[in-house]
Order: C-alpha cells, then structure tokens, then sequence
C-alpha cells in the first residue's frame, strides 16, 4: 500500500467487489505498518488520507450472515424429530437420558427463532 496514492483506495471504496478486500486490508496489519511507520514524514498527507479511508470503512455496517442459524434450526427441528422416534430403548434409564438430551435441544430453537426474528437482538443464551 502506498500512501502517496490513496485516490486508487478511494475508487475502491465505491466499486462493491473491492470493497471487501479493501476493508480487509485497511483494518488488518497492513494499514497499521503504513500508519505507523513507512511513510516519509510525520505527517505525510498520504498517512492522513489512509486514516480517513479507514475511519469510513470502518464506520460501514455489514449484513448479517444468517445462513448457519437457520441450518442450525433446520437441523435441530431434524434431530429432535429423530431422536424422539428412535427413542424407544428398553433401559428406563437411557431413555431418560434421551429426552434430557431432546429437551435442551428444544430449548435452542426458540432462541434460533428469535435470532432469525430479530438479528440485531441476540437473545441470552445464543
């Protein structure tokens, strides 16, 4: 990353398929060694640029990234169905156990549910 040139970041900010690499490399320990220590004076205007650069990237809001929790959800409606049927063990004791296990599964969803609902709001136990 050359300082001297931080039009070129600018332009990267407004084309959508750089933005991520961008904002990869501006927050990460790249920018952090053209910051602080490689530029040609302390105060390069270059090194200003930068940091303006990443003070609005940084202030930029991502999108949240639901896919695992509804697989998660997905998936434990799954289980608790099919631990449920094969739930039909003679020992007492195992088929306690099992519905111990049904049941903290259970509890889960709802809180799938709400994530899914309100992502946001991350409810107490997620």
């Amino acid at each position: 990353m050359c300082p001297g040139e931080y039009a070129l970041y600018r332009k990267a900010l407004d084309n959508k398929g750089s933005r991520g690499l961008l904002n990869y490399a501006i927050s990460g320990p790249c920018f952090t060694v053209v910051a602080q220590g490689y530029t040609k004076s302390p105060v390069d205007e270059g090194c200003l640029a930068l940091a303006n650069i990443a003070s609005s990237i940084r202030g930029m809001e991502n999108r949240e990234r639901l896919g695992s929790v509804k697989r998660g959800k997905m998936l434990s409606t799954k289980l608790v169905s099919q631990m449920e049927s094969a739930n039909t063990d003679e020992d007492e004791e195992t088929r306690e156990r099992n519905k111990a296990h049904i049941e903290k599964v259970r509890r889960q969803i709802p809180i799938l549910d709400a994530v899914l609902a309100n992502p946001r709001e991350i409810p107490e136990g997620f």
